[in-house]
Order: C-alpha cells, then sequence, then structure tokens
C-alpha cells in the first residue's frame, strides 16, 4: 500500500503545474562531466571530445584534429583536460574557437599534464603533472597535484603540498586533484598508492585566495587496523646494465646466441652473458657486480615480505574504489564506493561495493551504506550540494550494459527514481511520463546476474549513468539501448520547458463516470482528448486518443492510475479500482 501511495502521488503532483519540463538529447555520445549549473555537459572518448549545451538536442561542438581529454566543464562551457599525443599531453582549458595552453612550473621536466576540474567561472583550475625525471615504478611520487589561477592573460601555477608517504611508509605514484568547490577554496581529489590501484581521498583547504594550502587525507584509517608499524618499505636493487661491460660486439654476439636457443626450443641451458665477454677483467668485473646484485636482491625480497606481513596483518576488509571519485560543487561533501570483502552463495571471497561518502564541513563525518540494500551501487556522477548521491547499479557495469541510477537523498538514506527525485526538486514539473516520452523507457532482453537466466524487461525507464548539478534540479547522463546497443546521452534542465499550458480541474469536475470498474469499461463523462493508463510499477498499458467515451479496463484486478487531457486543455490523473 505505501509504494501504491507514493506512485499515485507522483502522478499527481504535476497536474497542477503550468510548464513542464522535457529530455533533450546528444545522439552516439558519453557524457562524463556536467558543469555546476547544469547547462553544460562533456565527454571524451579515445582522443575525441564533445560539448554539448544541453539546451537543445544535439547541440554539440566535436573536437577531434587532435587527440583531446577533458574532464570538468564550466557554466559557460570552458572544459579542463589536456591535448597531444599520449603520454605528451599539454593541460589546457578550452571551448568552442578558444584553447589556452596552461603553464608549467620551469624548474624541472614534465613528462604530461592535465587539467582535472575548473570553477564554475572557469577562472580556477585543478590537475596533475607528471615528473619526467622519475620513474612512476619506482618509490616516488612521480604525479604531483598543482593549480591554476586565471585572471585575463595571467596564469600562475602553483604546486600543492602532498604528503610524501602514505600511512604504509611508501611513497604514492601521485596524486590527482579532480573538482573545484564554487568558492575556490578548497579542491578534492585521490591519493593513487604504490600499487597503483589503492590510496585514499585527500582534500586541499585554504582560508582564502592567496593563503597556504594544506591538506587533509581521509579513508587510511577505514583501510587499515591498528596493529604493528609497518617496516621500512625497500628501495629496489639497480638492475645491472650489461652494456658497461661487454662492447658492442659482445652483446651482438650473445644476442644472437640467445635468439637461436629460443627459436631452437629452448633446449639446454640458455647461453650466459659472461661466456661471451673476452677481456677477463671485464668479466670479473661483470660477475663481481652480478653476485652485489643476486645479494641485494635476495635482501630486497625478504624486507618486502616482512612489509607484506604486516601490510596483511593490518587490512581490513574495506577498500575504497577511488577511480568512481564524486563530490560535490560546494566542496562538502566527498566520496566514492567503498568495497567489501564478503562470501558469495558458493563460499567464494568477493568484493561488494556500497557508497560511501564524507561530510567535510561536519569534521570529516564519514558514512558508509552498506546495508545489503546498498550492495552493487557505485556513485555514478556529482554529489548535490545538499548531499545527495547519485549512484547507479550495477557499479561495475560497462557502457553497453543494462545500469540504471538512482538517488539516496540527504538525511533519511532513501533510495528513489531518478524521476520522482526530479520531480521533487522542480516542484511536480518532471515525472516518469517526463523520461518516457524522452525515449528513456526501453524494453529488452537481459539475464538475472546471480542465476544468469533470461529475464524479459518490459518499459523501464533506463536513465544509466546520472550526473546531478549543484541545486539537483538539473541532470545529465547517457544510457545504452540493451537491445541495439545504441548510445544516448539525455539531458533535464530548467534553461528549457516544453511550454505546455495546462488548466487546473478542480477536484469536484468529474472525469469518469466511476473510478470502480466492474464491468470492464472505463467510461468518460468529460471530453477527453488523450488518455494513459498506468499500472503501479509505472508501466504503461495504454496511451491514445479514446474512441469514443470509454477505453477498455485491464483485464487483471488492482489498483490503476489514468491520466487524460481534456479537450479544454485540463490535464487530470485519477486512481481507478479494476475489480
Amino acid at each position: 500500500m505505501i509504494k501504491q501511495l507514493l506512485f499515485t502521488s507522483l502522478l499527481l503532483a504535476p497536474c497542477a503545474q503550468s510548464m513542464a519540463q522535457s529530455i533533450k538529447k546528444a545522439d552516439n555520445v558519453t557524457m562524463y562531466s556536467i558543469s555546476e549549473n547544469g547547462k553544460y555537459a562533456c565527454s571524451a572518448n579515445e582522443g575525441v571530445v564533445v560539448l554539448w549545451n544541453t539546451e537543445k538536442d544535439n547541440n554539440t561542438t566535436t573536437f577531434d584534429d587532435q587527440y583531446y581529454y577533458c574532464d570538468g566543464v564550466s557554466n559557460d562551457g570552458m572544459m579542463a583536460g589536456s591535448v597531444g599525443p599520449t603520454g605528451y599531453e599539454q593541460p589546457i582549458i578550452f571551448t568552442t574557437g578558444k584553447t589556452i595552453y596552461l603553464p608549467m612550473p620551469e624548474d624541472r621536466e614534465w613528462a604530461y599534464g592535465s587539467a582535472r576540474g575548473i570553477s564554475s567561472d572557469g577562472k580556477f583550475v585543478c590537475g596533475l603533472l607528471s615528473d619526467a625525471s622519475v620513474d612512476i615504478m619506482d618509490n616516488t611520487t612521480a604525479i604531483i597535484p598543482v593549480v591554476w589561477e586565471i585572471d585575463g592573460d595571467n596564469i600562475t601555477c602553483t604546486i600543492l603540498p602532498y604528503a610524501e608517504k602514505d600511512f604504509t611508509g611508501r611513497c604514492p605514484q601521485g596524486y590527482h586533484p579532480l573538482l573545484v568547490s564554487e568558492s575556490k577554496n578548497r579542491i578534492l581529489g585521490r591519493q593513487i598508492d604504490y600499487s597503483g590501484f589503492g590510496g585514499a581521498i585527500i582534500v586541499w583547504d585554504r582560508t582564502a585566495p592567496g593563503e597556504p594550502w594544506t591538506y587533509t587525507i581521509l579513508g587510511e584509517d577505514l583501510q587499515y587496523k591498528d596493529g604493528p608499524d609497518f617496516p621500512e618499505y625497500p628501495d629496489e636493487p639497480k638492475i645491472i646494465d650489461y652494456s658497461d661491460y661487454m662492447t658492442e660486439e659482445e652483446i651482438a654476439a650473445y644476442e644472437t646466441a640467445y635468439n637461436n636457443w629460443c627459436n631452437n626450443g629452448y633446449v639446454g641451458n640458455a647461453p650466459k652473458r659472461e661466456e661471451y665477454i673476452t677481456d677477463e677483467t671485464r668479466k670479473a668485473q661483470y660477475l663481481e657486480a652480478v653476485e652485489e646484485y643476486n645479494k641485494a636482491a635476495e635482501e630486497y625480497n625478504n624486507k618486502v615480505n616482512e612489509f607484506y606481513n604486516i601490510y596483511y596483518e593490518r587490512k581490513s576488509d574495506y577498500s575504497l574504489d577511488l577511480y568512481s571519485f564524486s563530490g560535490s560543487f560546494n566542496g562538502r561533501y566527498v566520496g566514492c564506493p567503498v568495497t567489501k570483502m564478503e562470501f558469495d552463495d558458493y563460499g567464494w571471497p568477493t568484493d561488494v561495493p556500497y557508497p560511501c561518502y564524507y561530510d567535510i564541513d561536519d569534521n570529516c563525518k564519514l558514512t558508509i551504506l552498506d546495508d545489503e540494500k546498498y550492495a552493487n551501487f557505485g556513485l555514478s556522477g556529482r554529489i548535490s550540494d545538499n548531499g545527495d548521491l547519485a549512484v547507479s547499479k550495477p557499479a561495475r557495469a560497462t557502457m553497453f550494459d543494462a545500469r540504471n541510477s538512482y538517488v539516496i537523498t540527504a538525511g533519511d538514506n532513501k533510495i528513489v527514481n531518478v524521476y520522482e527525485y526530479l520531480g521533487k526538486t522542480n516542484e511536480g514539473k518532471v515525472n516518469r511520463q517526463t523520461f518516457a516520452d524522452g525515449g528513456l523507457e526501453l524494453s529488452w532482453t537481459g539475464y538475472d546476474m546471480e542465476t544468469y537466466e533470461q529475464v524479459e524487461v518490459k518499459d523501464s525507464i533506463l536513465v544509466g549513468t546520472l550526473l546531478l548539478s549543484a541545486d539537483g534540479k538539473n541532470a545529465a547522463g547517457f544510457t545504452t539501448d540493451p537491445s541495439t546497443f545504441t548510445i544516448t546521452s539525455w539531458a533535464l534542465n530548467s534553461f528549457t520547458t516544453t511550454g505546455i499550458n495546462t488548466a487546473k480541474v478542480s477536484k469536484a469536475e468529474a472525469v469518469l463516470r466511476s473510478n470502480i470498474i466492474e464491468d470492464g469499461v472505463i467510461e468518460f463523462v468529460a471530453d477527453v482528448e488523450n488518455a494513459a493508463l498506468f499500472d503501479l510499477s509505472g508501466a504503461a498499458l495504454y496511451s491514445g486518443k479514446p474512441q469514443g467515451s470509454s477505453i477498455a479496463a485491464p483485464a487483471q484486478e488492482g489498483i490503476y492510475i489514468l491520466k487524460a487531457k481534456l479537450k479544454n486543455g485540463a490535464v487530470r490523473t485519477d486512481k481507478i479500482v479494476v475489480r
């Protein structure tokens, strides 16, 4: 009964509104980022960037004359990203007809750089630079966090402070500043650990422009238990460069012998380098270097094993999925899925993702939604400024899978449909039919993720990935038709409306002869132009122009919702009971 009442109220709410919103589309693109006001969205796939002004269908600009990347977009369509061959990218901000290259500090050589987050006014950018002198595989931080402040033609680049060692005592691979707060005094990002797969959340703060930056690292205490101190992680011994001991002719002779051994099926022992060193002094030096390296390698392996014995003793069942990162435009909330080690029905260990976020302004309060009903939800896009989470399920779906998004509302942690949430934030101007009219009501044949049995899905609203604006009123995303694998980006915002004015209908004005249907016929007593009939799941059972003054009622007993547009322009929604 609760579900029935909620759905009834959802459909009734829009009827008295004077304006309704409509879905806008951009074909064959996957929007990954949205501006603070929801007006612009952008995507980056295989070097091609698309900028979309969501006020109109397919109102897009494509950047493909070079290899582009983008991550954030401002309220006027300025994107933060990079351009150039992979591995040699230059940080830029760019929009239609304009590209600005962002300067990099001149005190060292940089391999590449990328802008990631941009303020709503486009004047403050955060991103990362890769130190060309550092090997990312060494126990050294290679990816450096930076910010750019733009004042007309003057652009200042500042390296942000960061921890040289993480919780375990190892050097992180790097830091990724990703989101800029509306105040420009807070930056949200991630710390990527030594392995490249884990890490923590990092928040940079300053009290005002021009003041020094400080940082706070979040999530380490979640991922590690109390226990013994971590031993110092060793530096890997330097591999011997045998060209220091061999001439070019000796190297060529060794390589020929080695290749012949490989081509002959690896029969016998592999040739040894020292056998091809003709000078006895150099040979002795080489063998001495090999012996020293083997001793150092054995010591290194022993220390690594000692480290990981403590590491696995202290590692908790939680890990952060930092590559599904999310945050609010005001900088108050930051989060990502937290994976929890659980066991499936067959007893096998498996990582299950749950939504997780921090309220930074409330003493970095941590919330983990690890109840079963939140299992396999990922954070799909921005968090609204009041803490509503845009989430998607399944969390680890590909862009071609049937993924749907929801909103977990702040305070009560209720999981609501996207159209229900947007209906509330837009004062009833959005409902399920808005998305159905926008072509997001789909049917397909799928498979149950647990039983792998075939499942027929009928008339389901499939929004795919969801991106929310700061106030939660505007949204964008992309979805894939599971039957045709057609990708479509969609947007709904307050900048455009359908312009349909609906007249109010007095509750006393009758539209139906009776709300209790016992003879299989729904009969109207008002002049109806169009009618639509829904069950309580929201599935449309009928939509069209009635022939005469009646339509057939559903054969199955139950409660249904009838939405009718009268010839005088009024719209009325009624609950009917079929017996």
